[in-house]
């Protein structure tokens, strides 16, 4: 059971907590203590299976288009990728555009497969979902949750004509020290046919006491990455009315992805390792990306390229955060990628700061596109390993940012949250 708590305590930790969001949280943790994992397994092994209200329109001008891995040792000489000369460069020439003038957290986005541009957010306690169409003007959408509930880490996904949105629905408790008094109702589902369809009325996927973390649509099939009531981390597959659930060994944080052979990839921590699983019919085929015994690894996301080549990107450091105080940087601390695109994993720093990144991936051009750091750094690689970046004058202030490749152009574009004097949900694009 102690295990169990330290696992769903980690797995609030990683999710950033702003004000926004203490309006319904009451405390965070004091302390967090480190899990109990294996980092040393490196070999394939199998798992077997275990209403929207008011519209209002706001107009935000974007800016012009201007075999395994080895283990981490603890004396590792892996150098930034790359070097510390940053180029910089005005990557917008006006403050970028604000879409929603609020303190917002817990944002998702995309671009899909349908042109336009989808963003959800928990604002004043409440999900909304901005969308539009040319980047310029927005309508957004107030999903209130019923009464005495609170609806979080809402997660969207496009396939085909219908984008989804998935959240969880939570109850307060009463909390205290290490318990922010949270209680997961479930995961619960709706969606609406783009551009103009009306969102259907929420329903329930999975079991009660699940939380999502991870969220995808291929064919119809829901897929999910979820936390369990007992604090253990499952996929889920939805069809019809035909629920699959497979657990994932360790597993603390989850990113997912669906292969064009329709099999779920997921990319996941277990606090001292970065593990990649493959869905096969009821079981998970598993490697292990990296693993050390002298960091934290965190905050996993993966995109797949052409072939379903994993690329992967996650942070590494030597305190995981969320205690009352974190102790200094460590030398394997960093921004890390990996890819198994050449037959097996192989990985290396991107930068030696670890304050979280996302990625996208070109897929008819196979080059990579990463957003990372407080003060925005911009990288980008053609996908032979060389790496190019800019540090992005004018993004200071701005949080959680998501970086998509933007429909109209082709070119990346990215969404970040600010708080403070300036709060709102932005979007810019890269020259």
């Amino acid at each position: 059971m102690v295990r169990l708590v330290r696992l769903v305590r980690l797995v609030r930790l990683v999710r950033p907590i702003t004000t926004a969001m203490l309006v319904s949280v009451l405390v965070m943790s004091c302390a967090v203590a480190s899990p109990s994992v294996d980092p040393k397994a490196t070999s394939p092994t199998t798992t077997p299976a275990a209403s929207s209200t008011s519209t209002a329109t706001s107009s935000a001008e974007p800016a012009p288009t201007p075999s395994s891995a080895p283990e981490v040792s603890p004396n590792s000489t892996a150098s930034p990728v790359p070097s510390a000369d940053v180029s910089s460069v005005e990557a917008i020439l006006t403050y970028p555009g604000n879409i929603f003038p609020a303190e917002c957290s817990e944002l998702s986005a995309t671009t899909g497969s349908v042109r336009g541009y989808h963003v959800a957010a928990v604002c004043a306690g409440e999900i909304r979902y901005m969308t539009s169409r040319d980047g310029a003007r927005w309508a957004i959408d107030s999903i209130p949750p019923p009464a005495d509930r609170l609806e979080l880490y809402p997660q969207l996904a496009v396939d085909g004509d219908t984008i989804y949105l998935a959240y969880t629905r939570i109850v307060r408790g009463v909390g205290g020290c290490g318990d922010d008094g949270l209680q997961d109702l479930g995961v619960y589902v709706r969606s609406r046919h783009l551009p103009d369809g009306t969102w259907t009325e929420p329903v329930r996927v999975g079991s009660e006491g699940d939380g999502v973390q991870a969220f995808r649509v291929d064919g119809g099939v829901l897929h999910l990455t979820v936390t369990t009531a007992d604090g253990g981390v499952v996929y889920e597959s939805k069809s019809g009315s035909t629920l699959t659930r497979i657990g994932i060994p360790d597993a603390i944080t989850t990113s997912l992805r669906i292969g064009d052979d329709q099999r779920a990839r997921i990319a996941y921590a277990t606090g001292h390792a970065i593990r990649y699983a493959r869905v096969d019919g009821n079981q998970l085929s598993i490697v292990t990306v990296a693993a050390t015994d002298e960091t934290y690894l965190l905050r996993p996301a993966l995109v797949l390229g052409p072939g379903d080549h994993g690329y992967l990107i996650w942070t590494q450091k030597v305190d995981p955060g969320g205690g009352c105080a974190e102790g200094g940087p460590g030398p394997l601390d960093g921004t890390y990628v990996g890819t198994d695109a050449t037959g097996q994993w192989v990985r290396d720093r991107l930068t030696e700061f670890p304050n979280g990144a996302s990625l996208t991936l070109d897929p008819s051009s196979g080059r990579l596109h990463v957003i990372a750091g407080d003060r925005l750094t911009y990288f980008t690689s053609p996908g032979d390993g060389s790496w190019t970046s800019a540090e992005l004058r004018g993004t200071e202030g701005l949080h959680e940012a998501v970086i998509r490749l933007d429909p109209a152009t082709g070119r990346p574009i990215v969404f970040a949250l600010a708080w403070g004097d300036d709060p709102g949900t932005y979007v810019f694009r890269i020259p």
